[in-house]
């Protein structure tokens, strides 16, 4: 799907410069506690493997937006079970020069149907692995996919992972 039509309207007004955006990710799961998998994409544009993110559309809820991220890339229908993070992340600059931050929001999702696979074009494979054989991510997807595997049903804010009972 690419850009929005929203962030073009942006883009357009700013150029390349720095435009925080709220966006969402979300550890999509199958299986039973001792056979849990993970899904995945590997985005086209530089080919790393990541857990399913995306943007919120202006009007949109962050869970529908999660939904919604997970059947555009990967033909998924998901249900959310848990929300697990909240966090601005570190900026970001894409190829084209744009330069973005966003304000993430995590949550633990549950396939419900359909099978995984492309869906859009930001994706160059889509695929499900087992807790124990995931491709190498980077730290923050590896930091919520711990947090998504924790029995707590805490929800954790900022980089640090911190639980409200810690800000007190």
């Amino acid at each position: 799907m690419g850009m929005s039509d929203y962030v073009a309207g942006l883009r357009s007004k700013v150029g390349n410069d720095l435009v925080l955006l709220p966006g969402v990710t979300g550890v999509v799961m199958r299986g039973t506690p001792d056979s849990r998998e993970v899904l995945a994409v590997r985005r086209s544009e530089n080919g790393v493997w990541t857990l399913i993110s995306g943007a919120i559309d202006p009007g949109e809820q962050a869970h529908e937006a999660m939904v919604r991220e997970i059947h555009e890339e990967t033909t998924l229908q998901a249900r959310i079970t848990r929300l697990l993070w909240v966090q601005t992340l570190p900026r970001s600059t894409y190829p084209n020069g744009d330069q973005t931050q966003y304000y993430d929001i995590a949550f633990l999702c549950e396939a419900v149907a359909g099978e995984a696979k492309v869906g859009d074009d930001e994706s160059s494979a889509v695929a499900w692995f087992p807790i124990d054989a995931l491709p190498e991510l980077d730290d923050r997807y590896r930091k919520t996919l711990t947090l998504a595997l924790e029995s707590s049903h805490d929800v954790y804010l900022g980089p640090e992972g911190l639980r409200p009972e810690d800000l007190a």
